[in-house]
């Protein structure tokens, strides 16, 4: 059986607004309840969807420091100025990833990651507004997706980016 298959995605009904869509483990039982974004810029309007959690990695990582890797000891060191930089900011990493741990055992719900979309000389960019240690946590526990708020005029352009996208096994 895949790691995938293991969890079931059940969206909830308009009557749980602030649960969109529960992940339970056939297994294990584990819940993971995700919910509406609460980071979003103010004027913005979000779309929410769930996201492959490996497709979004295989992006994620080629944005060099701001991907935060599992285990953290794999974070590149070429990222901070000095060793004392690059551990205190591991240390902040540790601390973030560590608060989204229990309310995920908890089954308490997980807001929804917050996207935007940067522009870099001529290119596009898919970023993360607020929540990558909350994905970091999600992959620790082995989920395969994640609730995202994406502005609504950029959800076609990140499927189809994540969908061209060729994922290591």
């Amino acid at each position: 059986m895949n790691k995938d298959s293991l969890w079931k995605i059940r969206s909830c009904s308009t009557a749980k607004a602030d649960i969109l869509w529960q992940l339970s483990h056939s297994q294990n039982g584990k819940i993971i309840r995700f919910s509406a974004n609460v980071d979003g810029l103010e004027g913005v309007e979000y779309q929410h969807v769930l996201m492959d959690l490996p497709r979004w990695d295989a992006y994620w990582q080629q944005q060099g420091c701001n991907f935060v890797p599992s285990p953290l000891k794999d974070w590149a060191e070429g990222c901070c100025e000095s060793q004392e930089e690059y551990l205190q900011e591991l240390k902040i990493h540790q601390q973030k990833i560590a608060r989204w741990r229990p309310r995920i055992q908890k089954a308490e719900p997980i807001p929804a990651v917050c996207m935007r979309v940067a522009k870099c000389d001529h290119d596009v960019q898919f970023q993360i507004q607020q929540g990558r240690h909350r994905i970091v946590a999600l992959r620790e526990f082995g989920v395969s997706c994640f609730a995202a708020a994406i502005p609504s005029g950029e959800l076609s352009a990140i499927a189809s980016l994540l969908n061209s996208l060729t994922i290591k096994a």
